[in-house]
């Protein structure tokens, strides 16, 4: 009987041990929740790391077009004065092309300034900054329209 009990405590012994030396390290839900915010956090800075790609690429195509609609618009400009012809047209169209000249140029010392603020700005990337740039664009394009629709206006009499 003694050989029994001894038999027994010496199985029990054993059991306690093979399951308390689990091969598996236990984590504590504090390094879980660490781990995933880790993982959240690079993901992320992916997202924002694309985003930013995407936002340069559209911010450099913006640019390039409206440097386009200004050099039209530019030479627009340049053959109008050249196609007035009698003094009451041209005493009118100098004024209106010299004010025309002079938003023109305003226009394009704003995409300037913007485009070296949106550079400043990418340093420190943010929805804010995407904001800011399509209010940007959304003003630019009406100003430009307004001016073109000012350019087709020039020789119309819309006095009644």
């Amino acid at each position: 009987m003694k050989r029994l009990l001894k038999f027994g405590t010496v199985l029990t012994l054993l059991s306690m041990i093979i399951t308390s030396c689990d091969s598996t390290p236990k984590v504590s839900k504090e390094e879980e929740a660490l781990k995933r915010a880790e993982e959240t956090a690079q993901k992320v800075k992916e997202q924002t790391a694309e985003l930013r790609t995407q936002f340069e690429k559209e911010w450099v195509e913006f640019k390039q077009e409206s440097d386009q609609a200004i050099a039209k618009m530019e030479k627009d400009i340049a053959e109008l004065e050249k196609k007035v012809t009698t003094s009451k047209q041209k005493a009118k169209a100098e004024k209106r092309i010299a004010e025309m000249k002079e938003d023109l140029k305003e226009e394009k010392e704003e995409l300037a300034e913007k485009s070296r603020q949106i550079e400043s700005d990418m340093q420190n990337f943010n929805e804010d900054v995407v904001k800011k740039s399509n209010s940007y664009k959304e003003e630019f394009k009406h100003d430009m329209k307004e001016l073109g629709d000012s350019f087709k206006d020039l020789f119309t009499d819309n006095v009644k």
